[in-house]
């Protein structure tokens, strides 16, 4: 390829750690680079291989913006905002897009329980959703079926976040995720292969599960679903990418019920490494150029980086 690859491991409370070949070494934040066998290792561009909070907060992207380093995806504002499931949800019902009702609280403002029931059946009613609001990897989320399940629910989701989000339980449909991205030279929006998630979890996610992981290999490609109702799940993914400033690779969840896409989840930064659920969209039938070769798609998504990176430097996406 065009590039020499090492692998870079980030922690929030350890070093970070640089591997090239089959040797590592701690990186030198100061000067964000490693001596590894006597070369020094400063990276030219990132491409984000998986997820987590510090890659979905904006964190990451916030430093390498500050080292003046090159990242796949969106900058760390647009990431930030997607993350928020609040102010995310509130910006694409403005947009006029299908999404669940939502209710948030900050920890020190929730209601009694039983006035919070009450408040709940009222405006998005039982069974809903108790989550982090800028949670990561569909961690510390609990389906609530009833108001007797709601403290440990929100118990578990402050242990991630000091605001919690309540989100009304879309069921009985179709999950699918549809792909977006701009990485081709025209700058179109184009979509990955439409795939069907076919087991949502009811409980809760523990905080060692990785949440995507579960789902990579209960997806397939979407066969029972009409061609229109497939275009407008597409349709309504690519007006949410616009809508919220996005660029590179993002991911939306949206659940199909009587033929009409509901908007659950964004995921600025899906993952792309081997077994992920954006690999089997490619190889599902984006191209045959990049169905022949991953590495070349990385190397498309490296390429878009480098091109990208001036744009969202100045906050101002390039879509």
């Amino acid at each position: 390829g065009k590039y020499d690859a090492c692998i870079l491991e980030v922690f929030t409370e350890q070093p970070w750690k640089m591997h090239f070949g089959s040797e590592c070494a701690d990186v030198d934040k100061l000067i964000f680079g490693a001596t590894i066998g006597g070369r020094k290792i400063k990276p030219d561009v990132i491409l984000f291989q998986t997820r987590g909070k510090l890659a979905e907060s904006g964190e990451l992207q916030q430093f390498f913006d500050r080292e003046g380093i090159p990242f796949s995806n969106s900058g760390a504002i647009q990431t930030r905002n997607a993350n928020n499931k609040y102010e995310c949800i509130n910006t694409l019902r403005a947009l006029g897009l299908p999404v669940p009702r939502s209710l948030l609280y900050k920890s020190f403002d929730i209601p009694e329980l039983e006035e919070l029931a009450a408040w709940i059946d009222k405006r998005i009613g039982f069974p809903c959703f108790v989550k982090p609001n800028k949670g990561s990897r569909g961690i510390g989320i609990t389906k609530v079926n009833t108001s007797a399940d709601l403290k440990r629910a929100i118990d578990t989701a402050l242990k991630y976040d000091d605001d919690v989000f309540f989100e009304s339980a879309v069921e009985d449909g179709i999950e699918v995720t549809c792909t977006i991205h701009d990485i081709t030279s025209d700058d179109m929006l184009e979509n990955l292969a439409v795939t069907e998630v076919a087991v949502r979890s009811d409980q809760t996610v523990p905080a060692d599960t990785p949440g995507e992981a579960n789902n990579v290999d209960k997806s397939t490609l979407v066969k029972s679903t009409r061609d229109e109702v497939i275009g407008e799940v597409i349709k309504i993914s690519k007006l949410a990418y616009r809508g919220l400033k996005l660029t590179g690779l993002a991911s939306f969840d949206l659940v199909i019920q009587d033929d009409l896409p509901i908007l659950l989840e964004i995921n600025p930064v899906p993952s792309v490494g081997p077994q992920s659920m954006v690999e089997k969209q490619i190889k599902a039938g984006l191209s045959l150029q990049w169905q022949r070769s991953m590495p070349k798609f990385y190397d498309i998504l490296i390429d878009h980086a480098i091109y990208t990176f001036p744009f969202i430097r100045l906050g101002n996406q390039h879509v």
